[in-house]
């Protein structure tokens, strides 16, 4: 099978020292690491290390599962049309929470007091954890000013801090 027509390929790696990089489809189906490889498992067990690279809504991503050392998690890249270079800019969830923060502030208007309920009507496409999660970190870094006390009757409200609406 797959394994033994692989043996030779392995052998003159490490006889010669040599590196390989064999290029291959993943599957069609949402899978990650050696799972995501089309076809026979030996492929995944053959090598040491498995570079990923993804289409997701946010741009391409790339992340390795390795036999040695640790696995690099799943990154953004974005291309510089200008050099050709190809650059990672965050982590998947570090880029996600940027993004999601850049909308918020974008859907709160000057001068209004709104609910965590209504910014989640108006920041779309994202989970409501994911926005609960970037309010908090908002607030924290002074970028959002929360008011109330977050009980019925009494919910908590953001608003753009008021040195922001000068």
């Amino acid at each position: 099978g797959m394994s033994r027509g692989l043996e030779p390929l392995i052998d003159l790696a490490r006889k010669t020292g040599c590196h390989i990089l064999a290029l291959h489809h993943d599957s069609k189906m949402e899978r990650s690491g050696g799972d995501a490889l089309l076809g026979s498992t030996a492929l995944f067990g053959a090598v040491d290390c498995h570079i990923q690279m993804r289409k997701r809504d946010s741009g391409r991503t790339i992340m390795t599962t390795q036999r040695y050392g640790e696995d690099m998690p799943e990154t953004v890249v974005e291309l510089d049309k200008e050099t050709g270079i190809i650059a990672g800019v965050g982590d998947l969830g570090s880029f996600t929470q940027r993004t999601v923060k850049t909308k918020i502030l974008a859907a709160v208007n000057a001068g209004e007091s709104i609910s965590e309920g209504e910014i989640k009507d108006r920041v779309e496409g994202y989970s409501k954890g994911l926005i609960s999660k970037a309010l908090r970190s908002l607030v924290d870094e002074g970028e959002l000013e929360r008011t109330g006390e977050g009980v019925r009757g009494n919910p908590y409200l953001y608003a753009l801090p008021a040195a922001y609406l000068n």
